[in-house]
């Protein structure tokens, strides 16, 4: 939609998409849906399976004007909704933004597992913050510095894992220690999935998934600024129900 935008790339896309088949099973992977407005282009894809209920991936394209003239904005973001809620979910959001009057470039990126029943599996949280503390230190990266602003997001209706990073003024320069971010994510995502596949849901742990669903969705609607800002430029909310709202909620 913009050629000044070029990252996040379409690589992230095929590498989660491969995870979801793997994890999932080809056939689980729905036609890719296409969403476009005067100022967005959406492309959105879904995977619904037997270990991933719903995980869901868009690549988004946002043109608008404000009062610092046109921004541009490409955005990656993906959601894991696990059938079994003792596994944990996975949310991943990489942007980037362009402001052309004052030719200023910001990569924001948020990774971080969100807890899918009140008892979440703190053997998987510690085993995903473990990992990403690794990459941090592998590029010289104060992981409590990009760690501090996940907090008082409140993810997913306060039910964060609390174990990743959100760091919202990236360069370019940054884009080698990002792209490790995701291929770490990508990689930790099955050994999470097989630990926890382990242990057996109880009736308790599908009630609370469901009141935990309700109140990502109350998230979503109403708290995420990233889906207010979105929306105020022009993306309907179709979009975000396509890949990130959380499936239906069974009783």
């Amino acid at each position: 939609m913009n050629e000044k935008l070029t990252y996040p790339p379409e690589t992230y896309c095929q590498l989660f998409l491969t995870l979801y088949a793997q994890l999932n099973g080809p056939e689980s992977m729905e036609p890719v849906l296409e969403q476009k407005g005067r100022s967005y282009h959406a492309r959105i894809w879904c995977s619904r399976g037997e270990a991933l209920e719903k995980a869901g991936l868009t690549l988004l394209h946002i043109t608008h004007q404000d009062a610092d003239g046109p921004r541009f904005v490409r955005h990656f973001e993906t959601v894991i909704h696990p059938n079994n809620p003792r596994v944990p979910g996975v949310v991943v959001v990489i942007g980037q933004e362009y402001l052309e009057r004052a030719d200023r470039r910001r990569i924001y990126c948020l990774v971080d597992l969100w807890r899918t029943t009140r008892r979440p599996n703190g053997k998987a949280v510690d085993q995903f913050r473990q990992a990403i503390e690794g990459v941090c230190q592998d590029y010289e990266s104060s992981y409590s510095r990009l760690h501090q602003a996940l907090p008082p997001l409140q993810l997913c209706g306060g039910n964060g894992g609390n174990a990743g990073i959100f760091y919202s003024e990236f360069d370019p320069a940054d884009i080698p220690f990002i792209d490790q971010i995701v291929r770490c994510v990508v990689s930790e995502i099955p050994l999470i999935v097989e630990s926890c596949q382990r242990s057996s849901p109880s009736v308790q742990d599908f009630m609370e998934r469901n009141e935990i669903r309700r109140e990502f969705l109350a998230w979503a609607l109403n708290q995420n600024p990233g889906n207010q800002r979105a929306v105020a430029a022009g993306v309907p909310w179709t979009v975000f129900e396509a890949f990130a709202f959380p499936p239906e909620v069974h009783y």
